[in-house]
């Protein structure tokens, strides 16, 4: 890309056409790959969650770019937190 080129990003609609592309620095975006390691799953999940309107995203032509901050603000707003310890049986840690 050209220094001082204008960048057009549109949230994401459709799939991407590739597999793993770099991340824009500059522009404070990351890929789907930093994101899936900062969430602990994989970059295809990120895609489909973002394709699927569940992670906020930007298609700058086939790449997926995120801003982090939009992607914690999003979480913390639409997901739980449970204790691993919540769904286990009675009785199964003993008198905790």
């Amino acid at each position: 890309m050209k220094k001082g080129a204008t960048v057009h990003l549109t949230p994401a609609l459709s799939p991407a056409r590739r597999g793993s592309e770099p991340v824009v620095a500059s522009e404070g975006y990351l890929d789907k790959v930093a994101v899936a390691k900062r969430l602990g799953v994989k970059p295809k999940t990120v895609g489909e969650w973002a394709n699927q309107g569940r992670l906020p995203a930007y298609r700058l032509g086939p790449y997926l770019r995120f801003k982090w901050a939009e992607v914690e603000a999003h979480l913390a707003a639409t997901c739980r937190v449970t204790s691993p310890f919540a769904a286990m049986p009675r009785g199964l840690l003993g008198d905790c």
